[in-house]
């Protein structure tokens, strides 16, 4: 087995023979972008070179494009004369070329051919930089280890009811005025897009709508139902301003935001939210009660599809795809030809009806896949079997299941290194399973994992120690009940409760939470009030 990680997912030829870097790398690129290469000279510090006809100096590393099915798919073949790297694309020669890198830097440096390529197109990581303000350096470190493990997409939150985080020029109450003076300028996006392209990940940027839109209110209270200027929370849960679903100037005010923030992002993904938002105003908001009798709607939910209908129309002007939390697919007319990310089993029937449609969809679950509960809560060898599911229905083998994306919320996350070890390694073990499937062999997982963990500390990372990776007895034990009962620090009684009511957590999620999260013998501790809904 080749030192890699995530595991080559196909066939390994190994010949007899090693081989070596030589000072100067001359790459015939084979009519592909020259950004592919960055990466790989970046890591090695090795000068190349692209080759050029006037030239007669022999080309080391030649790039073949052919006909693949999944753009991240590569052949790669070292000898004695040099590399070759057939792909369809640039992320398939980006991917081919860390694990080439991989091969050098762990001294298994064969000769050797292989086929690889990933089980899932998406495979990412979504980072809430809204509620806690990751900075530049930072964001690039993350998505350089990103690249290491051949992730692909990286979902940017960058709005919540805390914080707007990103620049605005034709709105710039945004993030003068709501973000405690950091945000991410236009230049600071086009710095982490351009990084990102270089590592073969796609940039999805993610503005949470109708809900958790308390810093946009605070900034523009004109596009509330009441008008009313409202305050910007520190703490978590369901806080109750929302957009005004009934005017239209809602609508205007949304399409001059995607007009400027569409042209930042190359992606043709644009998240758009729909997490489980508080309707309490458009339930009596003589205006939206309007627009709902025109439209016929019964019911605010169906208010929800009307909007995501709308929003969704508006990102297809400027050539972009809506993506949208299952919450959303309450309402049974919210649109249907964007890609719902999954993360609650809450709204598992609708979910399931979606799938069943056969529509697309990205896996995110709450138990296995959200990085900012700690390793007492989801340990890494639970990251590392992940089967994706929605309820009890199997779907890792569901054509219409485009991959899976982790997520972090910073609502508890307050510094770099706190980030840093709830990343690591578990961030691994996410890209094992989107690249190879789930392993049944968790030790020889970790066989592969601890030289690319000691390579990520060498990188400036900090990680969770391996003690932590899987915790046990009391040690887990004290250390999830403890992270349990600070969820709902600060967040005043009002807002638990309006939380609660506007989430209507079901039996089976109350008991999902309790079986995944804790043992039998926590439960007695254990028992409380889980906000899952401020979440999202």
């Amino acid at each position: 087995m080749l030192n890699v990680l995530p595991k080559i997912n196909g066939p390994v030829r190994k010949r007899e023979g090693t081989f070596s870097f030589p000072e100067t790398i001359i790459a015939d690129l084979g009519g592909f972008e020259a950004y592919c290469l960055t990466a790989f000279a970046e890591r090695t510090g090795l000068s190349l070179q692209e080759a050029v006809p006037e030239s007669n100096a022999t080309p080391w590393v030649y790039l073949n494009r052919i006909e693949t099915e999944k753009p991240s798919e590569y052949h790669l073949t070292v000898g004695e004369e040099g590399v070759t790297v057939e792909a369809a694309t640039e992320e398939g020669i980006i991917c081919a070329l860390t694990t080439l890198f991989q091969l050098s830097d762990f001294n298994d440096a064969d000769w050797c051919s292989m086929t690889d390529e990933p089980r899932w197109e998406t495979r990412g990581l979504a980072l809430d930089c809204a509620r806690s303000f990751i900075s530049v350096e930072e964001l690039k470190k993350i998505l350089e280890q990103m690249s290491l493990a051949k992730l692909n997409v990286f979902q940017w939150k960058l709005t919540d009811d805390q914080a707007w985080r990103l620049e605005v020029v034709r709105a710039p109450k945004l993030h003068e005025n709501s973000s405690g003076g950091k945000y991410y300028t236009r230049d600071d996006v086009k710095e982490v897009v351009a990084f990102a392209k270089t590592r073969g990940i796609e940039v999805i940027p993610q503005i949470e709508l109708p809900g958790h839109v308390t810093a946009l209110l605070h900034a523009y209270p004109q596009y509330s139902c009441y008008n009313d200027r409202v305050e910007l929370p520190e703490a978590g849960g369901l806080y109750a301003p929302i957009l005004c679903a009934g005017f239209e100037g809602t609508y205007d005010f949304i399409d001059r935001l995607l007009e400027e923030v569409t042209t930042l992002f190359p992606s043709d993904k644009f998240h758009v939210g729909g997490g489980t938002a508080v309707h309490t105003d458009w339930e009596t908001c003589p205006v939206c009660k309007t627009k709902m009798e025109k439209e016929g709607l019964a019911e605010t939910e169906e208010l929800t599809g009307y909007f995501f209908r709308r929003v969704s129309e508006l990102l297809k002007k400027y050539e972009k795809n809506a993506v949208f939390y299952n919450d959303a697919l309450e309402a049974g007319n919210a649109p249907t030809d964007g890609t719902v990310q999954f993360w609650t089993s809450n709204y598992a029937d609708s979910m399931l009806d979606y799938a069943d449609e056969g529509h697309a969809y990205v896996y995110s679950d709450v138990f296995e896949l959200h990085l900012d509960f700690p390793h007492s809560m989801i340990p890494l060898q639970r990251v590392y079997e992940t089967e994706p599911h929605i309820g009890r229905f199997v779907c890792a083998d569901d054509p219409n299941l485009k991959g899976l994306i982790a997520e972090v919320s910073t609502m508890h996350i307050k510094d770099n290194g706190s980030l840093e070890q709830n990343l690591f390694p578990r961030t691994y073990a996410v890209a094992e399973v989107g690249w190879a499937g789930p392993g049944k062999d968790y030790e020889e997982f970790l066989s592969r994992l601890r030289p690319l963990m000691y390579k990520t500390r060498k990188g400036g990372c900090q990680c969770t120690p391996e003690r932590w990776w899987d915790p046990k007895g009391a040690r887990r034990r004290d250390d999830a009940l403890s992270f349990y009962r600070s969820m709902t620090d600060g967040i005043p009684e009002d807002v638990q409760k309006q939380t609660r009511k506007a989430f209507r957590p079901t039996l089976e999620y109350r008991r999902q939470v309790a079986t995944n999260f804790f043992r039998p013998s926590d439960l007695p501790a254990a028992l409380g009030n889980l906000l899952p809904g401020s979440r999202k």
